[in-house]
């Protein structure tokens, strides 16, 4: 029997964050090096600006949760607790349009390079099918310290 959740699984599950560092909703579907996650930008966004858009940093924000998502998944498939990992820089960032109050987003991510403990990975912000935000990641995953028995 598989006991592997079934998509979506509710980001709380995967993610250390929690509000209102929490972007993310969930996450809709994920493998080993790459996963897609969905966020409704809340009135009570910490990035909110005075006229309801997000400011251009959550939308990198995002796609390093959408990250941290993936790993969190297979963190728990292999029944480990989630991972802790940091964004260490961002390239090849362009945004190209404004995220606003109410809108659906989905943040696809995907690993291009494991160097431990950094990752590199592809990521893009997407609203109805409108690219809004795409950049190449750099992430710091140290490795996790067992507890002692």
């Amino acid at each position: 029997m598989d006991s592997s959740p079934a998509f979506p699984v509710p980001i709380e599950r995967l993610l250390p964050q929690r509000p209102p560092m929490l972007l993310l909703d969930r996450l809709l579907s994920c493998t080993a090096t790459e996963g897609t996650a969905e966020a409704l930008v809340a009135p009570g966004n910490l990035f909110r600006l005075p006229d309801d858009s997000i400011h251009a940093a959550a939308l990198f924000e995002l796609m390093a949760q959408a990250y941290a998502a993936v790993r969190g998944f297979q963190d728990s498939l292999a029944g480990k607790p989630a991972s802790i990992g940091y964004l260490a820089g961002i390239t090849r960032a362009v945004v190209h349009g404004a995220a606003r109050v109410g809108d659906r987003l989905t943040v696809s991510v995907r690993q291009t390079a494991l160097l431990q403990p950094f990752v590199r990975a592809e990521a893009r912000v997407v609203r109805d099918g409108e690219l809004l935000a795409e950049g190449e990641l750099t992430l710091f995953v140290p490795p996790t310290v067992e507890e002692p028995s």
